[in-house]
């Protein structure tokens, strides 16, 4: 995991405790192009586009939150076809 990603990551987590979600989000939005490269199994897609997703609903950008869900979806799908294949394999 990248110091960079895992600072950014923090970072926003920590804003949005605090309720600054534009700069929440700036932070997410870094953590993800911090995450360009890996595959696409790597849970920590997973763990920004969840975050993402509950900032937008705090904001009543349900729109938003809607995509953003369906992407943490496609990778939790992802995630579970790896770990089965792990399994039978």
């Amino acid at each position: 995991m990248t110091a960079a990603y895992s600072e950014q990551f923090r970072t926003a987590e920590d804003l949005m405790k605090r309720g600054a979600f534009g700069e929440a989000e700036r932070s997410l939005l870094l953590a993800l192009n911090e995450l360009r490269g890996c595959p696409p199994q790597d849970e920590r897609w997973l763990e920004v586009y969840s975050s993402l997703g509950k900032l937008y609903i705090q904001q009543a950008n349900y729109g938003r939150a809607a995509q953003i869900y369906v992407r943490s979806l496609r990778i939790l799908e992802k995630l579970n076809q790896a770990k089965y294949l792990q399994t039978v394999a």
